[in-house]
């Protein structure tokens, strides 16, 4: 956890590399609206599921997750779920 929201998460932020800082910027914009949101650095899924279900659970939370990465979706639903939102790019060129 990077950043975790400052009062009941309504969403969370999941992000790798140079997107975090993206990530972390909006998290203030939205707190600055009143949404809190959580931000999650991932700087390795493998590192990350290598960890135990219920610290992956407590660092995912049950808000909604959304996916912040410059290139492609690909691995993204495994950490966003069914109901995530990707926001990135969608396709290969």
């Amino acid at each position: 956890m990077l950043r975790e929201a400052r009062g009941r998460r309504a969403a969370t932020l999941l992000a790798t590399g140079s997107e975090v800082h993206l990530a972390v910027a909006a998290a203030e914009t939205l707190a600055a609206d009143g949404i809190d949101v959580a931000v999650v650095s991932m700087p390795s899924w493998e590192s990350f599921e290598r960890q135990p279900q219920a610290y992956q659970d407590e660092v995912l939370g049950d808000a909604p997750r959304i996916g912040v990465e410059a290139a492609l979706r690909f691995g993204w639903d495994r950490w966003i779920g069914p109901d995530g939102v990707f926001i990135g790019n969608d396709r290969v060129r």
